[in-house]
C-alpha cells in the first residue's frame, strides 16, 4: 500500500512539472513569434496544443486528487471542504483560461466579468482552508461553527462582483468599457487590500490551528510540512514576479502556486485522518474520524 502511495506521489509531482513545462513553452513561443506577421502557422498550433496540455493536466491531477480524498473516509464536513477547496482551483484555472485564451480580444464587458469571477474561488479558497482546520483542532464538538466564515466570504465575492455598481475594488483608469484586468486599465480600490488581508488572517489561523492540532502529535516533520508548503508557494511567487522583470516566462503562475501548494497542505491534512496513530494529534479529531470510520463500515 506505501508503495502504491509513493508511485502516485512521484507521478502526481511529474504531472505538475510536465504542465509546468507545456506552459512556458507555450509563453515562450507567444514571447517570440506573437507580434511577428510573418510567424508559421504551425507555430500558433503548437502554442495551443500546449496550452490544452497543461490545463487537462492540472485539471485531471486535481480531479485525481479529490478523487483520493473521497476513498480516504475522512469525517464528512472535512472531506466536503477539502473536495470544495480543489473544485475552486479547477474553476480558478478555468477561468483564467477562458479570460486569456477564449475571449481574449473580445468584448470588454466579458473579459471584466471573467476577471471579476475569477475572485469567487480566490475567496473561497483560504475560507475553507480555515474551516477545514478549525475542524481537525476544534472536533466535531465545536462551540464555534466554522460555517460562519462563509458570511464575511460570500460579502467579499459580492462586492467583487457588483464592483461596476461602486468600484469599491477596482476603479477605472479613463472609461469603465476599457476596464479588462489589463495593467494600466484600473487602479486597486479599498476590497483589494480588504481581500488580502482576509486571505493572510485566514492563512495564518488555519496554520496556528494546524501547528497546535499536530503539537499533540510530539512529530517535528508533521507540524514543519505545512509551512514547508508556505515557503514553496513564497518563493515560487517570487520566481514568477522576477521572471516576468526580465520577460521570461515562468513554469508556474499564480493561480497554479496557490492551487497545488494548498493541495500540498491538504495532503498532510487527510494523510492524519486517523488522529493519534499516525496523523493529527487533536484527540477530538481523531475520536471524530473513528466514529466516522466505523459507521461508514456499519453502513457497508
Amino acid at each position: 500500500m506505501k508503495k502504491r502511495t509513493n508511485i502516485a506521489t512521484v507521478m502526481f509531482i511529474a504531472g505538475i512539472l510536465l504542465a509546468g513545462a507545456a506552459n512556458a513553452f507555450a509563453r515562450q513561443l507567444i514571447a517570440d513569434y506573437g507580434a511577428d506577421p510573418n510567424t508559421p502557422a504551425i507555430l500558433p498550433f503548437f502554442s495551443t496544443a500546449m496550452f490544452c496540455l497543461n490545463l487537462a493536466l492540472y485539471g485531471f491531477l486535481l480531479l485525481f486528487w479529490v478523487r483520493s480524498v473521497q476513498q480516504r473516509r475522512l469525517p464528512g464536513r472535512e472531506r466536503s471542504y477539502m473536495i470544495a477547496a480543489a473544485l475552486c482551483a479547477v474553476a480558478m484555472l478555468m477561468l483564467r483560461s477562458i479570460k486569456y485564451r477564449m475571449i481574449d480580444g473580445m468584448a470588454f464587458e466579458m473579459l471584466r466579468y471573467a476577471w471579476y469571477l475569477y475572485y469567487v474561488p480566490m475567496t473561497l479558497m483560504p475560507a475553507l482552508f480555515l474551516m477545514t482546520c478549525i475542524r481537525i483542532e476544534r472536533g466535531k464538538n465545536s462551540r464555534f461553527d466554522e460555517r460562519l466564515l462563509l458570511i464575511p466570504t460570500g460579502v467579499i465575492i459580492l462586492l467583487f462582483l457588483t464592483n461596476d455598481l461602486h468600484y469599491f475594488a477596482f476603479r477605472p483608469v479613463g472609461e469603465q468599457n476599457q476596464m479588462t484586468g489589463a495593467n494600466g486599465s484600473y487602479t486597486n480600490a479599498p476590497l483589494f487590500y480588504i481581500y488580502y488581508a482576509f486571505f493572510a488572517v485566514c492563512i495564518i489561523a488555519a496554520l496556528v490551528l494546524l501547528t497546535k492540532a499536530n503539537s499533540r502529535s510530539h512529530s517535528f516533520i508533521k507540524i514543519a510540512l505545512p509551512f514547508i508548503f508556505l515557503l514553496i508557494m513564497a518563493a515560487l511567487v517570487m520566481l514568477d514576479k522576477v521572471l516576468n522583470i526580465a520577460n521570461k516566462p515562468s513554469m508556474f503562475t499564480m493561480p497554479e502556486i496557490i492551487a497545488f501548494c494548498m493541495v500540498g497542505v491538504f495532503l498532510v491534512i487527510s494523510l492524519g485522518r486517523s488522529g493519534g496513530r499516525d496523523g493529527f494529534g487533536s484527540p477530538r479529531y481523531a475520536r471524530t474520524a473513528l466514529l466516522y470510520r466505523r459507521r461508514h463500515q456499519t453502513r457497508k
